[in-house]
């Protein structure tokens, strides 16, 4: 114990005897952390970033709102028009000629923005570039580009619910055409106006005629006979009116259905909520100057005095041989 305590003193000693070498490399370290951490070198960057909630949405799968909102803002056709809107080829300084251009481009836009799902389900997108306007209008572009894709899906899949629609009502309008053409061939041949008040009529005048003791009256026998008449094709006649009916009430639904997905397919509306919008950053979010200069100059001590071990072990090693 005391042998560890003595060689610890030793070597403090050891490195106090170096102090001035210390000295001056802090005072390099600390000038150089500044020179590097400059804007000449390390280039400034600015922050933007927004956070919105996903609204009218349509659910096309078990994926939340908000992994929607992830899947359509990560999609490479809304990097592409990001890409091309932006110029970014020439603001990210890449010479689009060579062979692997393009992953350079997306590794450079992957390092720069970021789109998370916050703990509360809203989606945050953040922005990082030199130029702080840049930043704020890629975010509002990306946006945009959202609303748009997410409104072209939506009309595509109502576009598909209009067509199915469409075709319910197509077969719902033969039937109500076929069976309204049928009780108006029953009715004319068989010179029938209107079953129900027809036949209430005729009751009516065959128990008046019975009422007054007429029963051998060739008004009244004239009166069974049509009555006979309506009784025959009567059930058919009520039967086909009946299912007009019914296919009428499926019909104005069926319309009202159908006109009701066109209104959904002309609506022109947002898909997210935004709660806090992209502005343009007044100071820089990268590089901060004080923790680059705090790991270079704290870098270059601790490897300093690593050295100064090392040559103080050396020199006690070379000592005890000689």
């Amino acid at each position: 114990m005391n042998s560890q305590k003595f060689d610890s003193i030793n070597m403090i000693k050891f490195i106090l005897t170096w102090k001035y070498h210390l000295m001056v490399v802090l005072l390099v370290s600390a000038i150089s952390s500044v020179v590097i951490s400059s804007p000449a070198i390390m280039k400034p960057m600015f922050r933007s970033y927004a956070i919105l909630y996903p609204v009218n949405l349509i659910t096309f799968s078990g994926e939340s709102p908000s992994e929607q909102v992830l899947q359509v803002l990560e999609s490479m056709e809304i990097k592409r028009q990001l890409m091309k809107d932006f110029r970014l080829y020439e603001h990210y300084d890449i010479d689009s000629t060579t062979n692997a251009s393009f992953d350079y481009l997306i590794n450079q836009l992957n390092g720069n923005l970021t789109i998370a799902k916050t703990e509360f389900e809203a989606i945050q997108i953040a922005c990082l570039d030199e130029n702080a306007q840049y930043a704020s209008d890629m975010i509002d572009s990306l946006i945009s580009y959202y609303n748009n894709k997410v409104r072209k899906l939506h009309r595509n899949k109502i576009t598909e619910y209009a067509i199915d629609k469409h075709h319910i009502l197509s077969k719902i309008i033969k039937q109500r055409d076929s069976l309204n053409n049928r009780l108006v061939n029953l009715l004319i041949d068989n010179n029938i106006a209107n079953y129900r008040v027809q036949a209430n009529e005729l009751e009516k005048l065959r128990v008046s005629y019975f009422a007054k003791g007429i029963a051998e009256s060739p008004v009244l026998k004239s009166l069974q006979k049509h009555s006979n008449h309506l009784a025959k094709f009567g059930t058919e006649i009520s039967l086909t009116d009946s299912l007009l009916q019914h296919i009428n009430r499926r019909y104005f639904l069926a319309t009202e259905n159908y006109n009701q997905v066109l209104s959904e397919k002309d609506k022109i509306i947002t898909y997210a909520q935004v709660i806090t919008k992209p502005f343009v950053a007044e100071k820089k979010a990268w590089p901060i100057r004080w923790i680059v200069v705090l790991v270079i100059v704290t870098s270059s001590l601790v490897l300093s005095v690593i050295v100064i071990f090392l040559i103080g072990t050396w020199r006690n090693t070379y000592s005890k041989l000689s």
